[in-house]
């Protein structure tokens, strides 16, 4: 079994991208009266399906 790591600049980048999806989601829910639990949820959805169809599953 093979163990990844992320660079410090990966580490970077994706604390970029959650804090960007934070605002982003903050914004939806605003402006679409959508519970943000209900919408994270879905969120996790789509990029757990994501990741399984573009890397794979795990055992």
């Amino acid at each position: 079994m093979t163990i990844n790591t992320l660079t410090i600049d990966e580490i970077y980048a994706l604390e970029g991208i959650f804090i960007g999806l934070e605002g982003l989601t903050e914004s939806i829910c605003k402006d679409y009266k959508v519970d943000s639990k209900e919408l994270l949820k879905k969120l996790e959805a789509v990029t757990d399906a994501w990741v399984k169809e573009t890397y794979g599953t795990h055992a």
